[in-house]
C-alpha cells in the first residue's frame, strides 16, 4: 500500500485572538511546560499557531498541546495559506520521520518534525495568569 494512502492529514486554520508575548518568552514558556518525545498517538488538533520561525504548537485539547520543532526556516508563514498538514502513519506521529505542510493556494511547503514536545497547556494558562496578576 503507497504511503501515501497510510499518511492523514489535518487542515488547521490559525487564529489569535489574544495580544502575543515576545516568540523567544512564548517558546521559554512552553518549553518549561513541557517534556520531549520520540511519537505521540495522533488525534485531530483544534487548532494550531506559530512559535518563531522553527516551532508550531498544535492544540490537542485545551489541556494538552504538542510542540513541533521543524527544520529552521523552514515554513513561511507570511507567504502560504492558513492551513497545515501534519503527516502520521498508522495513527502515529513521530519526530525524524513525519512532517508538516504549509498549505495555500498554488503553495505546499512540506518541513520535516525534528523535535516534538507534549505541552501542559494547563500550566502554561496558569504560569500566564500568574504573570498578569489575572
Amino acid at each position: 500500500m503507497p504511503l501515501s494512502l497510510l499518511a492523514a492529514s489535518v487542515f488547521l486554520a490559525s487564529c489569535a485572538t489574544t495580544p502575543r508575548m515576545s516568540e523567544s518568552d512564548e517558546l521559554a514558556l512552553y518549553m518549561s511546560h513541557s517534556e520531549p518525545v520520540q511519537k505521540v498517538t495522533y488525534r485531530e488538533p483544534i487548532g494550531w499557531d506559530d512559535v518563531g520561525d522553527s516551532h508550531v504548537l498544535l492544540t490537542i485539547k485545551p489541556t494538552e498541546g504538542w510542540l513541533l520543532r521543524l527544520v529552521p526556516d523552514c515554513l513561511d508563514w507570511s507567504g502560504s495559506g492558513p492551513a497545515l498538514t501534519v503527516s502520521n502513519i498508522a495513527g502515529v506521529v513521530t519526530s525524524g520521520f513525519d512532517s508538516v505542510t504549509r498549505v495555500g493556494p498554488g503553495t505546499q511547503i512540506g518541513c520535516r518534525i525534528q523535535e516534538i514536545r507534549v505541552v501542559d497547556l494547563g500550566a502554561v494558562r496558569d504560569a500566564r495568569n500568574a504573570q498578569s496578576g489575572t
